[in-house]
């Protein structure tokens, strides 16, 4: 009995996650999922220090990004329940100059070094939901965990400002 229990939650972590509260949200059939709430910037020129959400990107003429923005209410309006919510901050690991997202060795996604951290919005939803959720750009949590060369730390909400 204690080997198919260990073996179910070392399956488990594997799919879902390496930290308790990921296999936690697994076995009562919830997962995480992701989206980029702003950016803090500092040093760009012409540009404010400061952190940067979706509003703010829009209206100021000097920034330009691709990156997709999204909340709680695009999740809901796809249908999709939210469990809960809380932040994330993706930061560069000490000693980096710029915030690389390694996919892996050799393919590297680097921003500008003006761009200091990420702040993400963590939506705990149904399982049966992460499919649809990552087709409209939300990501699994465990997808931010897996970069080399920046740190992913769970934050209070009123720090993303």
């Amino acid at each position: 009995m204690k080997k198919i229990t260990l073996i179910t939650l070392v399956s488990m972590l594997t799919l879902f996650g390496c930290d308790s509260d990921d296999a936690k949200d697994a076995a009562q059939g919830n997962t995480k999922v992701v989206a980029l709430d702003g950016i803090n910037v500092k040093g760009f020129p012409l540009v404010d220090d400061g952190y940067y959400n979706e509003e703010k990107f829009n209206s100021n003429g000097t920034l330009n990004t691709t990156l997709t923005f999204k909340n709680k209410n695009d999740l809901e309006n796809l249908g999709v329940s939210v469990k809960g919510e809380s932040c994330a901050l993706l930061t560069k690991k000490a000693g980096e100059s710029e915030a690389c997202f390694d996919i892996e060795d050799g393919q590297n996604i680097c921003m500008p070094k003006e761009f200091e951290s990420f702040g993400y919005r963590v939506f705990t939803i149904d399982l049966k939901n992460l499919a649809l959720a990552e087709k409209n750009d939300f990501q699994r949590i465990d997808s931010l965990k897996l970069f080399k060369r920046l740190d992913f730390n769970q934050v209070d909400c009123n720090s993303l400002k």
